[in-house]
């Protein structure tokens, strides 16, 4: 059904440049048709895996950096088709919805960090990091958030102040 509104949309948009085209006018505004029918494809395209409901392919987020990391929130795991997450990005209030490929040694990887963050009980994270074997530009890696100790307080030997219970306020 999306699928078929895009299409429509993108057809309009077809026939509108088509026709500032091919009326005689000046020239700034067939480049002007033109410019805009370039720019409502991507645009479309964008604004279908951005407004609606269903999660996005991760392949396709090119707008927010998970190299930084994100917070996973919730996962859910269907065996041969795809892995859902979702994920809460540094400074926002909302995770996001998102859809990887099945892939039986990431479902293992997610649930080996699940069970380390439940043992520190801390929260997980995935993040994109550059695959170190070279196969590909980055891999993702799935790990337990580790909060860093506090530093002692240096302890002072001399207590200037001493409290008399039975002296008069």
């Amino acid at each position: 059904m999306l699928v078929a509104v895009l299409l429509s949309l993108l057809a309009i948009c077809a026939v509108l440049a088509w026709t500032a085209l091919a009326q005689p006018g000046p020239l700034w505004r067939k480049w002007l048709a033109l410019a805009a029918l370039a720019l409502s494809v991507p645009l479309a395209l964008v604004a279908v895996h951005e407004l609606t409901g269903r999660p996005k392919p991760l392949a396709l987020e090119w707008i927010h950096d998970l190299r930084g990391g994100a917070t996973v929130v919730a996962y859910h795991f269907v065996e041969d088709e795809a892995i859902y997450l979702w994920l809460l990005q540094p400074g926002e209030s909302a995770p996001r919805a998102y859809a990887l490929p099945w892939d039986r040694t990431a479902a293992k990887d997610i649930q080996e960090a699940e069970a380390v963050a439940q043992e520190l009980q801390t929260m997980m994270e995935m993040a994109l990091e550059e695959d170190p074997d070279g196969d590909a530009d980055f891999t993702l890696v799935y790990r337990a958030v580790t909060i860093p100790a506090l530093q002692d307080k240096p302890y002072e030997e001399d207590n200037s102040f001493t409290y008399d219970r039975d002296a008069d306020p």
